[in-house]
């Protein structure tokens, strides 16, 4: 009994041994690092838009969206100004959050169901800050407005700014200050009926803003491009059902023939063949 106890503990131990042996031979392969998921920017809607951005729907975004940018870019001009406000969630959801800093900052122009809060264009409600802030006097085009914000750097989650060379550039020379000061006290209207103050109650853009005629161009022409390709989808539809209904209508008794006639045809060369064939041998037997 011992010594079966003895040889029991050496088996063990040596493929204790061995076990450990493989451990120290075989070498540690480190985990794949994770790449770094590096973010682009392009141009677009909105200006420089991320690279999580760069989806079919990137160019339609939905209404909530557009508030949210509006809401985004509201923040830049003020920061652009010197305030520190942002965008507090204070135990609220994330879009309830963005509704929230809307209805303290413009009042009852983003109301449930109002004009902006159902046609919360980014655009069009950019021209109208400017146009309000110079009383009037500059009209910018779609085009301008969707280049005045950028991101601050390349990240995703980059802050939005506001270009102030741009805004001067397409503006008559407004400044941030300029663009911020319509933000500044309580709710009124300037001598000319410009309104100033927060919340700052926005008309709407079609009783303040001339129309923006290269944009109202632009949709036409986009209008009329998607009209032109459902027509062509529609005829090239149209014309592959009718080949198919030909295909299918064909007799099959015109089939029939046809594979008779083929069949014939290779009977009459095979005859042919063989008789040449025939002659052949006769001619070099009688020689």
């Amino acid at each position: 009994a011992e010594e079966m106890t003895t040889i029991q503990t050496t088996t063990s131990n040596k493929k204790e041994d061995k076990f450990a042996g493989e451990l120290q031979q075989t070498p540690m392969v480190p985990p794949p690092e994770k790449k770094e998921k590096k973010s682009s920017t392009r141009k677009g809607v909105f200006g420089a838009i991320a690279a999580s951005g760069d989806k079919a729907n990137a160019s339609k975004p939905k209404r909530a969206d557009r508030r949210r940018t509006i809401a985004r870019f509201t923040t830049a001009i003020l920061r652009a100004e010197g305030s520190h406000v942002f965008i507090s969630r204070d135990g609220l959801g994330y879009r309830k959050a963005f509704d929230k800093f809307l209805a303290q900052t413009y009042g009852k122009t983003f109301d449930v169901n109002g004009y902006w809060w159902t046609n919360a264009r980014v655009e069009p409600f950019l021209r109208l800050l400017v146009h309000i802030a110079s009383e009037g006097a500059t009209n910018i085009s779609e085009k301008d407005a969707k280049e005045l914000f950028k991101k601050k750097d390349e990240r995703q989650a980059a802050e939005w700014v506001l270009d102030e060379d741009k805004l001067a550039k397409c503006a008559s020379g407004m400044t941030a200050k300029d663009l911020a000061a319509i933000f500044v006290g309580k709710p009124r209207k300037t001598k000319k009926g410009f309104v100033r103050g927060t919340p700052l109650l926005v008309p709407t853009d079609k009783e303040t803003l001339s129309v923006d005629v290269e944009a109202v161009k632009k949709s036409e022409e986009e209008k009329k491009m998607a009209t032109e390709n459902r027509s062509k989808i529609r005829t090239e539809k149209k014309a592959a059902a009718a080949s198919a209904a030909a295909a299918s209508s064909f007799p099959k008794s015109h089939t029939q023939a046809a594979v008779a006639m083929v069949a014939t045809v290779a009977t009459v060369v095979m005859a042919a063949v063989m008789a040449a064939v025939m002659a052949a041998v006769m001619a070099a037997v009688m020689a």
